[in-house]
């Protein structure tokens, strides 16, 4: 499912960070139509956006993915219809929505026509090995031995903080995707604090129903 905190489903927001997941995935995307896997340089590259949040990392991506016109035809070729790019090719401005991440999400993360099983669990791979200091988000609430994969996103604005994450949980009994985007947070912490909450009431919600304590009848 889709959640997005103070924003409808469809708004738009900046994806900062984020976006660095829809750059891995065009470059995949090229690599396997081309008969090819990712050099051990774009490997470095893809290792330092993804884990690191490096953005150097990610500009070399997004010039190696054709820059826009580029991530644009992947974007269009798997439905991401709400998601608009930066017109001056700067990957982090880019406006999306929870609907079209979780588009993407579904691509990266589930079998589809578009991008086969090695290029997904390259992707993900990264995704599960997020540096510690930036593992909160979609992570929020999950307990072991389940895992998430994500990405997160976060930039101060003038009117507050855009915090975002993205990302699948799969074990004790859960496989969902979930992408939450906020804005105007106060500060990174508040932000971060909000969707780690969002992230635990999905993770409790998806809890088994034979899991649910049950009230003893008097």
């Amino acid at each position: 499912g889709a959640a997005d905190a103070r924003l409808p489903p469809g708004r738009p927001a900046g994806g900062w960070s984020i976006a660095k997941v829809d750059i891995l995935a065009t470059v995949l995307h090229e690599a396997q139509q081309n008969g090819t896997i990712l050099s051990p340089q774009q490997q470095q590259l893809a290792a330092g956006a993804i884990e690191e949040s490096d953005n150097r990392d990610a500009q070399a991506l997004w010039w190696d993915a054709g820059g826009n016109p580029g991530i644009a035809a992947f974007n269009a070729e798997i439905g991401m219809t709400q998601t608009i790019l930066d017109p001056q090719g700067i990957w982090g401005h880019y406006e999306t929505t929870a609907r079209d991440q979780i588009r993407l999400l579904e691509h990266v993360a589930l079998p589809n026509r578009i991008l086969g099983y090695p290029a997904r669990s390259y992707e993900l791979g990264l995704m599960h090995h997020i540096d510690p200091v930036q593992d909160w988000g979609v992570s929020g609430g999950v307990l072991a031995p389940a895992t998430a994969a994500l990405k997160n996103g976060w930039l101060p604005l003038g009117s507050g903080w855009e915090i975002n994450s993205i990302g699948q949980v799969s074990g004790r009994y859960r496989d969902y995707l979930l992408a939450v985007l906020t804005s105007g947070d106060p500060s990174m912490s508040y932000g971060v604090a909000t969707v780690d909450g969002i992230s635990q009431l999905v993770w409790e919600y998806f809890q088994p129903a034979r899991f649910h304590p049950h009230s003893a009848a008097a």
